[in-house]
């Protein structure tokens, strides 16, 4: 009887050992996996914050030669008008131009 009881206890034995390694491998598991999800989490948010960064730096881009363009036009046209006289003063007939006294 003895023996019977020792060799069910060593099968108990066995088998809580072998659940608390299913457990232990379990719960190992388990960390991989939510390691893995913030991995990816991290992957992804730097992924947006790359985009979000490419994207203002493109609109920056954009608004500057905007506003570089702007300048140009300005330049050309104080240029434009400080080569023509003030329009009051002058008037056009067949293709001349006749300075006025006022």
């Amino acid at each position: 009887m003895s023996e019977v009881r020792g060799a069910t206890q060593q099968i108990q034995g066995a088998q809580s050992v072998a659940r608390e390694g299913e457990q232990q491998a379990q719960v190992r598991e388990n960390r991989e996996q939510r390691e893995a999800r913030a991995q990816e989490r991290d992957a992804q948010a730097t992924e947006q914050r790359e985009a979000r960064a490419e994207a203002a730096s493109a609109q920056r881009a954009q608004q500057q030669q905007q506003a570089d363009e702007q300048t140009e036009t300005r330049r050309q046209q104080q240029a434009e008008e400080q080569r023509q006289p003030p329009a009051q003063d002058r008037q056009e007939g067949r293709g001349e131009v006749v300075d006025t006294v006022a």
